[in-house]
């Protein structure tokens, strides 16, 4: 019964969703540091105080966007340059469980991005390649 297959996959996708939505709560208001890439928000001047943190390269623009509990919103302590699209960065803060949603502005449209945990007044340190 091809309904019966159609109501499964509705079923398969609402637990998807809600998996993606579950925080670890002792991370909460904890003192992090992490590695991930920068997803820029906002530019101003080729500087940047507000990204996405993923923890993939091409997330979001050029892969499928990860879970709401794989990405961060962060807010910087100071700008910083821009650099590559993909910049690899290391991010220390305060971390806080805030779900919320931003509009990632991408060259061919924008993308409403789910996100599930927060750092701000973050020390960004771009991660320089030694090879």
């Amino acid at each position: 019964d091809i309904d019966y297959f159609f109501e499964q996959r509705l079923i398969l996708i609402e637990k998807r969703r809600a998996a993606s939505l579950v925080t670890n709560g002792l991370l909460d208001n904890k003192s992090i540091e992490m590695t991930g890439f920068m997803l820029a928000l906002e530019f101003d001047e080729g500087l940047v105080t507000e990204f996405l943190l993923v923890p993939v390269m091409g997330a979001c623009s050029h892969k499928p966007v990860p879970p709401a509990n794989q990405i961060i919103y962060v807010k910087a302590k100071q700008a910083i340059e821009a650099g590559s699209p993909y910049m690899p960065i290391k991010v220390t803060g305060m971390l806080h469980i805030t779900p919320q949603e931003k509009d990632l502005y991408l060259v061919d449209g924008q993308k409403n991005i789910e996100m599930s945990y927060t750092l701000e007044d973050t020390l960004v340190e771009p991660i320089v390649s030694t090879f």
